[in-house]
């Protein structure tokens, strides 16, 4: 199959290119060229912000399937729905759980939405969640995208398949999800304060070797046009099971002090509702599309710290250990 990605050099799409390429697939990234091209792999150099002026180039290369890794908002979207709407077979959207409702309950509170959440499930009514709270988010809004693409599928025939990625962690994590940990652990950090309400919200995910062949899966399969899927593990890990599954991976004790929130530092003080799980249920990529994990939970957490102790990043801590060490001696102290 002849595969445009949009993006595909950095964390999610470099794994989607290895695994694309493992199964003999024509490759074609679409990339502001500032990071390494993988071998056996063409590269178009552009801005997305400028993609309708690539139209003749794209088209005339007759792609049968396009991957857009990295849609922020129908934005985004539109000008590749304008370039291949009638001249593709097939194309892929990564989308997130923060499309659901519940996604929005968790950020701002009100009553929670039941799960496990199904493709079916009620999504965000309020835009932008995030606007002024991260940089380069102002306009980041997955269902703006989500509902561009099932516009133009009704007015155009627009093939798509949206695919909700969960947490995602796997080597060459820009975010490097469990840093956190990892690092105390290594610092020989048996103590680990930690907010109280946090220890039992369940929070969906996925290893990012497992979710790429999700993508594939939709890429080739007929019968994921005009489809929404889940992508996440079967089993849904709470805050303190993550803890301790990283711990016994790592061989290295710990001792979680659960301290409630109100007690903590101001600007360490969590506004999220914990209340709110976000937990999905894949079941429906699996039957349609005959998806499962390559690598087990525990595999995959293991490949991840294993990238991560290698790879550790210099990033500024808010709460020094001298911080914590006091927290805690506070809480010895007096109890909450």
């Amino acid at each position: 199959m002849k595969i445009l990605i949009i993006g595909g050099t950095r964390y999610i799409g470099k794994h989607l290119c290895e695994h694309l390429l493992t199964k003999n697939h024509d490759i074609t990234v679409f990339t502001r060229g500032n990071q390494p091209i993988p071998d056996g792999i063409k590269h178009i150099q552009g801005d997305r912000n400028q993609l309708l002026s690539f139209k003749s180039q794209l088209l005339a290369e007759k792609f049968d399937g396009v991957v857009d890794m990295l849609p922020m908002n129908e934005q985004d979207s539109l000008p590749l729905i304008n370039i291949f709407k009638g001249n593709i077979g097939a194309s892929v959207h990564i989308s997130s759980q923060d499309a659901y409702l519940a996604w929005e309950i968790f950020h701002k509170g009100g009553m929670s939405s039941p799960i496990p959440l199904t493709e079916l499930s009620a999504r965000r009514t309020n835009r932008y969640l995030y606007k002024g709270k991260y940089p380069g988010t102002d306009t980041y809004d997955k269902v703006l995208m989500e509902e561009a693409l099932e516009n133009a599928h009704k007015q155009y025939a627009f093939p798509y398949t949206i695919l909700r990625f969960p947490k995602t962690y796997g080597e060459f994590d820009g975010q490097v999800r469990f840093q956190y940990m990892v690092k105390r652990l290594l610092e020989n950090r048996v103590q680990l304060p930690v907010i109280a309400e946090q220890l039992n919200w369940l929070w969906g995910s996925g290893y990012v070797k497992d979710m790429v062949q999700a993508i594939e899966l939709a890429l080739v399969n007929k019968n994921s046009n005009a489809q929404i899927y889940n992508v996440c593990n079967p089993v849904t890990l709470s805050s303190i099971q993550e803890i301790e599954l990283i711990a016994k991976i790592m061989n290295k004790p710990v001792e979680v002090i659960p301290i409630p929130n109100k007690f903590w530092p101001k600007d360490l003080q969590s506004e999220l509702n914990f209340y709110q799980h976000i937990v999905t249920d894949s079941q429906k990529i699996r039957t349609a599309l005959g998806y499962k994990e390559t690598y087990t939970l525990e595999e995959g957490f293991a490949k991840t710290i294993a990238w991560q102790i290698k790879n550790l990043k210099e990033i500024p801590e808010k709460f020094s250990y001298n911080d914590e060490d006091q927290l805690i001696q506070k809480y010895n102290s007096i109890g909450f």
